[in-house]
């Protein structure tokens, strides 16, 4: 079943949270601070802030957030699907690698390999400063308004291809 709350859910300990039959739905933060924590859920975790600090914590996992997701720990949310209505920050090194990403302010790749081999799409900044981050990504344009992308890291969207829409 889904694991449900009117607050925050802490999934802190090792392994804590993965692989949970249902959804993590919360009214406020679902943070995954342990390794392997919040990873391979089968529904999708929602939250108003989302995060996943643990080495491999929140992996493989379809994510619905309504402000801020933030991923911080090594391969933290790799191969998964993010959806924030805010912003995507990634620190940790190879964060959000192999996922599929769209944020409605900002995504921020500043970890090592962040982003790497990544599809991100429908956001209108794009901040790519982390050593090879966004490298061999898909990165497509906003069709209705100017998207900006900084690639500030040494290697940063190496190898990515980049489609812009609008104009």
């Amino acid at each position: 079943g889904d694991l449900k709350a009117t607050n925050d859910v802490l999934c802190e300990g090792v392994g804590s949270c993965s692989g949970l039959a249902g959804s993590i739905i919360s009214a406020g933060t679902v943070s995954c601070g342990g390794e392997y924590a919040c990873a391979n859920i089968k529904g999708s975790i929602s939250g108003y802030y989302v995060e996943a600090t643990g080495t491999d914590s929140g992996r493989d996992n379809t994510y619905i957030v309504r402000d801020k997701a933030y991923f911080s720990g090594s391969y933290s949310a790799f191969g998964s699907s993010i959806t924030a209505q805010g912003n995507i920050q990634a620190d940790g090194p190879y964060s959000t690698g192999n996922s599929i990403l769209t944020a409605g302010d900002d995504i921020r790749l500043f970890g090592y390999g962040s982003g790497y081999k990544s599809s991100i799409s429908r956001t209108p900044t794009i901040y790519a400063h982390g050593y090879y981050s966004a490298a061999y990504a898909d990165i497509y344009g906003t069709n209705d308004k100017p998207t900006t992308i900084q690639f500030y890291g040494h290697f940063a969207g190496y190898y990515a291809n980049v489609w812009c829409e609008h104009g």
